[in-house]
C-alpha cells in the first residue's frame, strides 16, 4: 500500500519540481507563482493519495456490507419458508416453558429471569471481545500482524497517523526506511485499561433494584399464563419493533446529554472516560444513565406487549448490539447495523 501511496507522490514530486527547476532556471516566473504552483502540486498530491486510500478501502468494506446484506436477507428468507413448521415447534416448545418442571423452564418462569439473562450474556460477549483484544496483544508480541487488527479502531488510527508521516516526508522529497513502507505499518498501540471495577458499582447497581422490584412484587409467572403461543411473526415483530423503539428514544436521551452540558458532566462524561473505547466500556455508566437505559428498553417491550419468547432473544441481540458497538473493532457488521439503527451508534 505505501509503495503505491510513494509512487503516486513521486510522479507529483516530479512534476512540481520540473515546473520549479524550469521556472527558476528561466528566471521567467516570480516567487510567487512558483509558490501558486507548488501549492497546486501539493493539493494535487494530496488528491491521488485520498483517492488511492479510497479506492483501497472501499471495495473491502463494500464487499463485508454486502455478505452481511446476503447474510441476512437469507436468514429472513429462511424464516418465512419455514414459518408454518416452526410455529408448530414454537407451540411445544411455549408448552414445556409453562408446564415443564425442568431447570430451564423454572428458570423461565422466575421473576429473575430476564435480568440475569442480560448480565450473562453481557458477561459473555464482553469477555469474549476480552479474549479478542488478548490474542491481538499476543500475536503482536511474537511479532505478527493478526488479520483482525485492521478492524480495531485504535489501529486504524495509527495507520492513519503512520500514512500522515509518510507523506509528510514524502512531499518534502525525504527518504524514508524501508521498515517505515512496510506493510506491516506501525506497532499496536497500548491497549487501555479493563474497567473491571463494573462489577463493583455497574453490575450491582443494575441487578439490585430488580431484585428488591421482583422480591416485593412477583409477577412473571402470572403474567406468563396470560399468553398464548408465540408465532414466528409475533417474535419478529416485537424484536424488530423493540429494538426500532428502544434506539428511536434513546437517541434524543444520548444526544440530550451530549448537548447540555451539565447533563455530560454529571452523567455522561463517566462514560467516556477512557481514551480507548474497548468493550467494557458498554457498562462504564452513572446510575442515572443506567436508569435511562435500562428504563427505556423495559419501557419499549411493555409498550409493544412483546411475548415472553420475544423479550428473552430481544435481551440476547440487545446486548449482543450494545457490546459490539464499544468493542473497538468496527467492521462490516457494525456499518451494515449502523444503517439501521441510527440511536445507538
Amino acid at each position: 500500500m505505501y509503495a503505491n501511496i510513494k509512487s503516486k507522490y513521486t510522479t507529483g514530486l516530479q512534476v512540481s519540481t520540473s515546473y520549479e527547476d524550469f521556472s527558476s532556471s528561466s528566471g521567467r516566473l516570480p516567487s510567487r507563482v512558483l509558490q501558486k504552483i507548488r501549492r497546486t502540486a501539493t493539493r494535487t498530491t494530496d488528491f491521488l493519495y485520498h483517492k488511492l486510500k479510497h479506492e483501497e478501502m472501499t471495495p473491502v468494506v463494500t464487499k463485508e456490507i454486502q455478505r452481511y446484506r446476503t447474510i441476512a436477507a437469507s436468514a429472513v428468507l429462511g424464516i418465512v419458508s419455514c414459518a408454518p413448521w416452526a410455529n408448530v415447534q414454537l407451540v411445544r416448545l411455549w408448552s414445556y416453558l409453562q408446564k415443564s418442571q425442568a431447570l430451564l423452564p423454572r428458570m423461565f418462569r422466575h421473576d429473575h429471569w430476564e435480568w440475569v439473562l442480560a448480565v450473562s450474556a453481557f458477561f459473555v460477549y464482553i469477555h469474549g471481545f476480552w479474549l479478542v483484544d488478548r490474542r491481538m496483544v499476543s500475536t503482536a508480541k511474537k511479532g505478527v500482524r493478526h488479520p483482525w487488527r485492521k478492524y480495531r479502531l485504535q489501529d486504524q488510527y495509527a495507520a492513519q497517523q503512520h500514512e500522515r508521516k509518510v507523506q509528510h516526508a514524502l512531499s518534502r522529497g525525504g527518504n524514508l526506511a524501508a521498515e517505515e513502507l512496510d506493510d506491516v505499518g506501525p506497532p499496536m498501540p497500548k491497549l487501555s485499561k479493563w474497567h473491571a471495577k463494573a462489577f463493583l458499582f455497574e453490575v450491582p447497581l443494575y441487578i439490585v433494584p430488580l431484585y428488591i422490584w421482583d422480591v416485593l412484587a412477583p409477577r412473571r409467572a402470572a403474567r406468563i399464563a396470560t399468553f398464548s403461543a408465540p408465532t414466528v411473526s409475533r417474535i419478529a415483530t416485537d424484536i424488530v419493533g423493540g429494538l426500532l423503539l428502544y434506539d428511536f428514544v434513546f437517541f434524543f436521551a444520548h444526544w440530550t446529554m451530549h448537548k447540555v452540558p451539565t447533563f455530560y458532566r454529571w452523567f455522561h462524561k463517566k462514560h467516556h472516560e477512557s481514551k480507548e473505547v474497548r468493550a467494557c466500556d458498554q457498562v462504564r455508566l452513572s446510575g442515572v444513565e443506567e436508569f435511562v437505559d435500562v428504563g427505556i428498553s423495559i419501557w419499549a417491550l411493555r409498550f409493544l406487549g412483546a411475548h415472553p419468547v420475544s423479550r428473552s432473544i430481544y435481551n440476547l441481540m440487545i446486548t449482543f448490539l450494545l457490546t459490539e458497538l464499544h468493542c473497538g473493532y468496527v467492521s462490516g457488521l457494525k456499518l451494515y447495523t449502523k444503517k439501521l439503527f441510527i440511536g445507538t451508534h
